[in-house]
């Protein structure tokens, strides 16, 4: 059987369609002269609003840093459904242990006549994001479709590529190009619905609409982390922060939508700007 090449597409058994990421090298994080740019962008849009604390927060960037992705992989097209996590539901996604780890397990026992959060009829169309899951959820929902959750690393380089790019598409925000700013009272998007935004391996909503849940713990004083194969279930820690990546429909800065910037949160929580997509190894 041929490898695949960049730009193919297949639909695993759960009917959700994944795009190759192939193997390669690129350079993770950004430089301090990117940061300072990042930042002066944001102070020239937005001028005395700018969260001043907006510098301390992207040193968890520092320092680029090269790594090398040894295995390829599929990634979903576009963040998870409502339709595809409704699937996951029916199919007693949440009675079967298999799917979750420990911790994870325990909580979905107090707390599955709870569960997903339901943000009511503007984040509940079949084709916006799924959103209002835990990481314990994001990491299930993988499982259910036989594959996991993307590393941080695998994340960044299905979003920038070689070209070390600072959006999915190019060098320079392009608002047209993602969902972004549609205020606190704003909403998600239909999934894939900017696919001028597409990254280099053909990935869309990889900026914008909302953040995604990734398998990397997050921990400021051991980044840059050492690149290693990762098939999602190694991590007893799954109620410690993980890294979210991507940036929302309620993001305010452009400087949230780079390729590299970096959020997290504790596994056990929940928003209705969170989401996932999925990884599978080739």
């Amino acid at each position: 059987m041929h490898e695949p090449v960049l730009g193919t597409h297949m639909t695993d058994d759960k009917g959700v369609v994944m795009v190759y990421v192939p193997t390669g090298k690129f350079l993770m994080g950004s430089t301090s002269e990117q940061l300072q740019a990042a930042f002066a962008h944001d102070q020239q849009e937005y001028g005395d609003k700018v969260n001043h604390e907006l510098p301390t927060l992207y040193l968890n960037e520092l320092p680029q840093h090269e790594v090398v992705v040894t295995r390829a992989f599929w990634l979903d097209l576009t963040p998870v459904t409502n339709e595809s996590y409704a699937h996951f539901i029916r199919e007693d996604g949440y009675s079967t242990e298999l799917y979750w780890t420990p911790e994870g397990w325990q909580w979905a026992r107090r707390i599955k006549d709870f569960a997903p959060i339901n943000y009511g009829e503007t984040f509940n169309d079949p084709q916006q994001p799924r959103v209002g899951i835990t990481w314990y959820e994001a990491y299930a929902y993988c499982q259910w479709r036989g594959g996991r959750l993307p590393t941080e690393a695998e994340w960044e380089w299905a979003a920038r590529g070689t070209q070390n790019l600072i959006y999915p598409w190019g060098n320079q925000f392009d608002p047209d190009k993602l969902i972004w700013n549609t205020g606190a009272d704003g909403r998600s998007a239909w999934v894939g619905s900017k696919p001028a935004g597409a990254s280099w391996v053909g990935a869309l909503d990889m900026s914008g609409n909302i953040w995604e849940w990734l398998q990397t713990i997050f921990d400021q004083d051991k980044y840059p982390y050492p690149y290693r194969e990762n098939d999602g279930r190694n991590t007893d820690h799954s109620i410690n922060d993980h890294v979210m990546r991507g940036g929302s429909w309620n993001s305010k800065y452009t400087s949230f939508f780079r390729t590299a910037n970096r959020s997290w949160f504790a596994g056990d929580f929940a928003g209705r700007t969170w989401g996932v997509r999925a990884a599978r190894s080739v």
